[in-house]
């Protein structure tokens, strides 16, 4: 329990119960706690295990108290979540303690005490789980930030001789995919050797301005006849070109 993260109401009991004054400002307040705290842990001091104050009030206050901490968790702020899960769950620790000290002399006192702590139990657990959710949800926001997010693949075409790309006894480009009727009429015009008119040229044309239905799609390179030797090397579009020749 962190006792900077205790209201001054929450330190009006802790302090009580220790047989400590709580006159004084919220500072000198903390350093009293802070200082039988530590006795507590040394051994050097009794924790106190029960209190006489009116079970009825307590339970009234832990209850009001939850309410107040559940409506935190769901409001979780995320962007500070270190101080958040902190501070909430050092108010959590002292609803805990506090209904676990109250002296119920009836079952419906009993009863309600239950309730409460079950209460605080499962705040305890939704906080924890809220924290720790963030955490991952950063890690992969992070792992998918550019450059490192996974960007759509294009293929390249690497020393792939001219003939093997059409079929020699082709007489029309009736048919033919989008790839192979531009790879035929680039052929037809014996261009394949030249820096303008290379297959990795005609290729990039057909990504940068063709039309939606004439789009290079991977299938088409999959499908072409004569590539059964041909390699195939898929590279991300956002990180390389097309290739050299």
């Amino acid at each position: 329990m962190e006792v900077n993260r205790l209201l001054s109401n929450e330190l009006a009991y802790e302090l009580p119960i220790r047989k400590l004054p709580s006159s004084g400002n919220v500072a000198d307040k903390r350093i009293d706690l802070r200082g039988a705290l530590r006795a507590e842990k040394a051994g050097e001091r009794e924790v106190p295990s029960s209190c006489n104050f009116n079970p009825s009030y307590e339970l009234t206050f832990c209850s009001s108290k939850l309410a107040e901490l559940q409506e935190m968790i769901e409001r979780f702020n995320i962007s500070n979540r270190t101080n958040e899960f902190k501070r909430i769950s050092t108010r959590l620790l002292h609803v805990e303690g506090r209904l676990s000290r109250i002296v119920c002399d009836t079952s419906e006192l009993i009863h309600h005490r239950s309730e409460l702590l079950e209460l605080q139990q499962r705040l305890t657990q939704d906080l924890i789980w809220v924290y720790e959710s963030s955490i991952k949800d950063d890690a992969s926001c992070q792992h998918l930030s550019l450059p490192d997010a996974p960007v759509p693949l294009l293929p390249e075409i690497v020393n792939v001789p001219a003939h093997s790309l059409v079929d020699p006894q082709a007489d029309s480009s009736e048919g033919l995919s989008p790839v192979e009727n531009l790879i035929l009429s680039e052929n037809r015009r014996q261009e394949f050797g030249r820096v303008e008119g290379s297959r990795v040229a005609a290729l990039r044309r057909l990504f940068t301005e063709g039309s939606t239905s004439t789009r290079l799609d991977i299938n088409d390179v999959l499908s072409m006849q004569g590539m059964k030797k041909q390699r195939l090397v898929l590279f991300g579009m956002n990180h390389c070109s097309l290739g050299k020749k």
